[in-house]
């Protein structure tokens, strides 16, 4: 995962929140979005957009380029990094 302070940054152009986030994994279908099935990425991505009252294409929630997780998979501590526009 890049490397984010551990507080919130604005750019010009996108707000940026490290996160931590911890979950009961036993309704997902995983960490990645996959249409239609319901995932962990994409409800996090549902809920910060509605926070926001952003657009559909304006927030993503990204993991580490290495970071897997399979359906019905729970984590703790679980690292992410939250962008939207500011």
């Amino acid at each position: 995962m890049e490397d984010v302070p551990p507080r919130t940054q604005r750019h010009a152009w996108q707000l940026v929140v490290p996160v931590r986030l911890g979950f009961l994994g036993h309704d997902y279908s995983g960490w990645q979005r996959n249409h239609p099935h319901t995932t962990v990425q994409g409800e996090v991505e549902r809920a910060f957009r509605e926070t926001l009252r952003a657009n559909k294409d304006d927030t993503t929630v990204y993991a580490g380029s290495n970071i897997r997780l399979d359906t019905h998979v729970s984590a703790r501590d679980f690292p992410a990094v939250m962008r939207a526009p500011a």
